[in-house]
């Protein structure tokens, strides 16, 4: 929660509803249980989804290599530590054999948010 203070954001919610994940399942209706047990074994939006083949998978490298580490991009320009992102996108740049740091897929300055101030950020 350190990040959306630095942002000024941190009582957001008290404006916007957010759900959790199984909730918004049964809203959007691809689920039809709210509970992380059976909620997804169930779902019927997610019948035939398999795990991935291989290691290399769009679940790692999106997910890490996108997400986190613009994550963390964030967080280091609000001079928020974020160490246990920075441990996963580590071990995960070790399984993959490349460092998804350096490829830099998804950051502050390829969105062109390096040159917005944190109030500009907010307002996005």
């Amino acid at each position: 929660m350190a990040t959306p203070a630095a942002l000024g954001a941190d009582r957001l919610h008290e404006r916007v509803t957010i759900l959790s994940e199984p909730e918004l399942g049964v809203v959007q209706g691809y689920m039809t249980e709210s509970n992380y047990g059976s909620g997804y074994s169930r779902a019927p939006g997610r019948v035939g989804i398999k795990a991935p083949a291989r290691i290399d998978s769009r679940y790692l490298t999106e997910d890490v290599g996108y997400t986190l580490v613009f994550f963390t991009d964030l967080a280091r320009r609000l001079d928020v530590p974020t160490p246990t992102m920075d441990a996963i996108i580590e071990l995960t740049s070790v399984v993959l054999g490349r460092d998804l740091r350096a490829q830099a897929a998804r950051t502050m300055g390829s969105l062109a948010l390096d040159r917005l101030s944190n109030q500009e950020l907010l307002s996005l």
